[in-house]
């Protein structure tokens, strides 16, 4: 299994992938439509793969963010024995 993330522009690259196949390309991005393709085959030098995903009306749940306030730290005192 391998993973890649794009970088601002889109592009992404997968590393250390084997020549051969086949392999099962998987793209997802939060408010797109997953893309997938199966039966991909690599082969010895450039593999460009282009994916153009589909905007997703999707709602996404809530999220709530809580916190607490850290209590401060007792200083600790040490008497000559």
């Amino acid at each position: 299994k391998y993973a890649a993330v794009t970088d601002v522009s889109g592009i992404f690259h997968v590393y250390n992938a084997s020549v051969g196949g086949p392999y099962d390309i998987k793209v997802t991005s939060v408010g797109f439509k997953p893309y997938q393709k199966s039966d991909v085959y690599l082969t010895l030098g450039n593999n460009d793969l282009n994916v153009l995903l589909e905007e997703e009306n999707t709602q996404l749940n809530e999220v709530v963010v809580t916190g607490q306030p850290i209590p401060p730290k007792k200083a600790v005192t040490f008497l000559p024995a």
